[in-house]
């Protein structure tokens, strides 16, 4: 009831909060993000904006050119990718991590994936899938449990080990019999479809995000042939992309020098006439076995698409950042991409831009910036005059944990810009005093870049925030401690009084299967998955789950919970 009371009113006072007029470029920043993803949620709203997703991806697929004579810098990049670019092959294993061709409701866990999905695949990908599932002992594992489940449900008068016999017969004129034997049987427990499916996702309050949902099959088969092209990239043009947009994010202060150019919808805008140009053979028959070349779209039918992928395909990221890499390179040797996002020398933008637009690319003219004193890149956000700007999303509140990370952006915010510690004022009321955590000096104080992780293949930066709300002074009533924890802080050579308990909150997922140690051989797929993670591992139902207290003792600057400390 407490959580609900302090919900509504951050609801209420976030929506209805009138910002007073910025003192400062970067204050006028952070307001207006504020505001970009601060919606109350409307359902009549999604559905519209769930459509026009769909229509502007329809017709920006339409739209791609067949590329003809491009300009001179576009065959430099096609030479150079003809003569560096190494041959495909199947060096890593990844699974997906979001939901597949046929809706898996959550069930997104590699226990799940191995025992309860249903293996989808397009015909043209099925031999690279095949390929994977034989050199994967879980994936082999999973394969013959499903088998014996299809071969038992088709009641046959023959034994098992006859109808073996029966398959060798058929095979034993090919060149590898149980590789041959083993594409039929894969063949028999996988439905084939013909490409993925469309899809929508948050971006703002204004926009949905389109993706391809893709078949089992192919996403498996594309992410290994994106970390292939990861490594290629890092080989070639000694470029990290796990941890170039911390680098991004760094560059942009060279404001003088460097322009940063964003795309708009440009994991949609590139074409496959671009690929087939570009790249060398070895790598479009690769790319086109595995890509889905028809999209299950909005309207409830198929359509042959143009681009090469869209976001959800498991190379879409790689593909693009090495493609936009190699073209801008031959203006500036000193040019970085992370995915669309460009870092590029100020005097060759203006023709980077012209080359981009060329081939059907779009530049996001509100992101790009190549003049003027401000700059962009990978959530970072640099003015000449004032430095870094600390600013975030916000979303509208409807759990409290949405609270407390929403109020400890404010309290960041709230030192820096008057408007926000207006707003942190309004809001503290609303704070019962059971809940003010006290100070958090080491999240107060630290530099807006050190909030920062590393955000691998995410736009969106993750910034370490306290699990509890952040006040200036403790609670005026102050929780005792357990002897045993105040113990434990002596141990630790602290000094207990400095500790006052303090009240957290943790999302907690909810499970799909319980969480065991000891193993029966009907749980493969649970020992599978915990050996695949090196650790026991919760089974997680994705997206379900609750907010739950819990206990933790601050000081201010060192905080530990409860639990660790009493176990």
């Amino acid at each position: 009831m407490l959580n609900t009371s302090i919900i509504n009113t951050f609801q209420k006072s976030l929506s209805t909060f009138q910002f007073i007029e910025p003192e400062s470029f970067s204050e006028r920043f952070a307001q207006d993000r504020y505001w970009k993803k601060l919606e109350v949620p409307c359902n009549s709203h999604l559905d519209l904006l769930t459509s026009q997703c769909w229509e502007n991806w329809l017709s920006n697929d339409e739209a791609l050119p067949e590329i003809e004579l491009p300009h001179k810098e576009w065959y430099i990049a096609r030479d150079f990718l003809h003569r560096n670019l190494k041959q495909y092959r199947h060096k890593t294993m990844r699974f997906p991590k979001g939901s597949e061709f046929h809706p898996t409701r959550g069930h997104n866990s590699l226990e799940a994936r191995l025992t309860k999905s249903k293996w989808t695949c397009t015909h043209d990908n099925f031999i690279g899938f095949a390929d994977l599932v034989y050199g994967s002992n879980a994936l082999k594992k999973a394969f013959r449990k499903r088998y014996d489940k299809w071969y038992n449900s088709k009641k046959l008068k023959i034994t098992k080990c006859q109808f073996d016999k029966y398959l060798y017969k058929k095979f034993k004129r090919t060149e590898n019999i149980g590789r041959e034997i083993f594409k039929w049987k894969l063949s028999k427990i996988t439905t084939f479809v013909y490409g993925s499916r469309w899809s929508s996702v948050y971006k703002n309050t204004e926009k949905r995000r389109p993706i391809n949902v893709e078949p089992f099959g192919n996403i498996l088969t594309q992410l290994s042939i994106g970390s292939d092209i990861r490594h290629q990239i890092k080989q070639i043009f000694d470029v990290d992309l796990d941890t170039l947009a911390d680098t991004q994010r760094l560059r942009i202060k060279d404001v003088d020098q460097v322009a940063t150019i964003d795309l708009k919808d440009a994991s949609d805008s590139i074409s496959w006439s671009l690929c087939c140009f570009l790249l060398p053979k070895s790598l479009i028959s690769t790319l086109e076995r595995a890509r889905s070349q028809m999209t299950y779209g909005h309207d409830k039918n198929y359509h042959v698409v143009k681009k090469v992928s869209s976001m959800g395909n498991g190379f879409t990221f790689e593909l693009m950042t090495l493609i936009l890499t190699t073209v801008c390179r031959t203006l500036d040797s000193s040019a970085t991409v992370f995915g669309d996002d460009i870092i590029i020398n100020s005097t060759k933008s203006s023709r980077l831009i012209e080359l981009l637009t060329s081939v059907g690319l779009k530049v996001n003219v509100e992101k790009s910036f190549t003049e003027g004193p401000f700059r962009e890149s990978c959530g970072g956000n640099y003015h000449k005059d004032e430095g870094y700007i600390e600013s975030y999303d916000f979303k509208y509140p409807e759990s409290i944990g949405d609270c407390v990370l929403t109020w400890n952006k404010i309290v960041r915010l709230g030192r820096l810009y008057p408007s926000f510690h207006k707003l942190k004022q309004v809001l503290y009321r609303s704070i019962p005093n059971a809940l003010r955590g006290g100070p958090c000096h080491t999240f107060e104080n630290s530099d807006f870049l050190d909030l920062y992780g590393n955000h691998g293949l995410n736009k969106e930066p993750v910034v370490s925030f306290p699990l509890f709300f952040v006040t200036e002074k403790w609670p005026i009533k102050k929780v005792k401690i357990n002897p045993q924890v105040q113990e434990r802080i002596r141990d630790y050579q602290y000094d207990v009084k400095n500790f006052n308990a303090v009240c957290g909150f943790e999302f907690k997922p909810e499970l799909r299967t319980p969480t065991i140690s000891k193993l029966s051989s009907y749980q493969w797929g649970k020992y599978l998955m915990y050996l695949h993670a090196g650790m026991k591992t919760a089974d997680v139902l994705g997206g379900t789950g609750k907010w739950v207290n819990i206990q933790l003792v601050s000081s201010g600057t060192e905080i530990f919970r409860t639990r660790s400390l009493m176990s």
